[in-house]
């Protein structure tokens, strides 16, 4: 059999065959879902926070990244992750961006913990068209709520409860409505979150294997 990382993946390899079945990212809901106490980030940052965690690479649109920097000047934007395949010379020059590089992946749910608002900010490449990121049901199990720009894996499986906001402009205005905590949206995030984690999808492929 051959299991597709994504919605979008699967669609361009189903002709293959039925032996071609679709699995998107899971999520450890109890690492992520935890009670994890005082977050590392530095206690000066001012809210609203900002947050992405993940490779920060060519898939990242810093459009909206310096948007959301200019818009909320008292608040603050962390990316955590290492910066890869760019030069970091061309990364965001403000006083309210900032990189943590790369970090120990059990201290992640900490990092999320401390944010408002957990985000997706990847541009619209090749690099982008076919990803289904793992940080979205990470983000859910955090019970954070998230602005992305329209990656499709994303606003076809989770348009509902993602904030999505095409450019810079619009991802500002979603970073807005998202700092309005909607209750029902964070439900709908943790329950998505617990119907993928990896042991459930791990059973279900395996049921595929001898079905």
């Amino acid at each position: 059999m051959v299991f597709a990382g994504g919605r979008s993946l699967y669609e361009h390899r189903k002709a293959a065959g039925t032996k071609v079945r679709a699995y998107s990212s899971g999520v450890e809901m109890e690492r992520f879902s935890a009670d994890v106490g005082p977050h590392p980030l530095p206690a000066e940052l001012r809210s609203p926070i900002f947050c992405y965690i993940g490779v920060i690479d060519e898939r990242i649109d810093f459009a909206c990244i310096t948007a959301l920097a200019g818009a909320f000047p008292q608040g603050n934007v962390v990316l955590v992750g290492p910066v890869v395949k760019i030069d970091p010379r061309n990364l965001p020059q403000r006083a309210n961006v900032h990189f943590t590089g790369a970090q120990p992946y059990a201290s992640l749910p900490s990092f999320l913990a401390g944010c408002d608002v957990a985000i997706m900010p990847f541009a619209r490449n090749r690099a982008t068209e076919s990803i289904s990121p793992t940080k979205t049901l990470e983000y859910f199990a955090a019970r954070r709520p998230v602005v992305s720009t329209p990656i499709a894996d994303v606003a076809e499986a989770y348009g509902d409860i993602v904030y999505l906001a095409d450019g810079p402009a619009a991802f500002v205005a979603a970073a807005r409505a998202a700092l309005g905590v909607d209750e029902s949206r964070l439900e709908r995030g943790v329950a998505a979150a617990r119907e993928q984690t990896w042991d459930a999808i791990a059973g279900r492929m395996w049921n595929d294997l001898f079905e």
